[in-house]
């Protein structure tokens, strides 16, 4: 990997109902990958924002509590559709009780709400963050409640930073921890792979839709030659194929 793993204690994975080849996969990457039991099996089925796919981003935060009150700390939590490209520990910062990702572009939701922060990198430094954590779980857990307009995970957080009176939190720049679909060459160390559909969940088309992406890049985070090639092969051909078209020649391929 591009970052520097010495400076890693644990790696925690949230097993949600992973298929026993994929926990195997997992944790023979790295011996400091842990897979954290979460008594749950939850299938999405590339349904983004289905009552499944809430439940599993939910499971997010309630496991960041318990390993924070299990005093691992400090630690990061980082969305699974991530690529890190470079060593990103230059940016945690002990003087704050936590730090989050703010957006480059900030936009205000139908509801009204205005949306400066993104959930996908957060930084906990220290025990005063608790409380922080369960304001934001409360928080989701009603706007679930009351049946709000999804997803609930970084809604919330931005209304508990709002709300927050006593704690230090500091900004940290999107380009830079989780740049949305782009790499910024000298800048970016973490690249946000996010979903442009609904259904858009298989990682390798995902790959293609960030700008920018040197393929020397891929080579450190695909684990064999196929996914390599393959990837290699879709992005170069995606500027010529119809998008549509696209993937469904992914889903052919990844089905062989």
């Amino acid at each position: 990997m591009v970052c520097n793993l010495y400076k890693v204690d644990k790696i925690f994975v949230a097993d949600l109902g992973l298929k026993d080849t994929n926990k195997t996969r997992l944790t023979n990457l790295h011996s400091k990958i842990t897979l954290i039991d979460t008594n749950k099996n939850i299938d999405y089925s590339d349904k983004l924002y289905s009552k499944e796919w809430i439940e599993a981003v939910s499971q997010k935060t309630s496991l960041l509590l318990d390993l924070v009150n299990n005093n691992n700390i400090p630690i990061i939590m980082i969305d699974s559709d991530t690529l890190i490209t470079d060593d990103f520990s230059d940016t945690i910062d002990l003087n704050y009780d936590l730090q989050i990702c703010k957006r480059t572009n900030s936009f205000t939701r139908a509801d009204g709400l205005l949306v400066q922060h993104i959930a996908s990198f957060v930084v906990i430094n220290n025990l005063n963050a608790i409380s922080f954590i369960e304001s934001w779980i409360k928080r989701m857990e009603e706007r679930i409640k009351e049946n709000m307009i999804p997803p609930h995970e970084t809604p919330a957080m931005v209304e508990t930073i709002s709300g927050n009176t006593n704690l230090k939190i500091g900004d940290l720049d999107e380009n830079i921890i989780s740049c949305d679909n782009n790499y910024i060459d000298n800048l970016t160390k973490i690249i946000h792979a996010k979903s442009r559909t609904k259904k858009d969940k298989i990682s390798i088309y995902r790959y293609t839709n960030i700008t920018n992406l040197p393929l020397k890049i891929i080579n450190n985070i695909l684990i064999n030659k196929h996914e390599i090639l393959t990837f290699s092969f879709l992005y170069k051909l995606k500027k010529v194929f119809n998008i549509y078209k696209l993937k469904q020649f992914i889903k052919k391929i990844l089905k062989k």
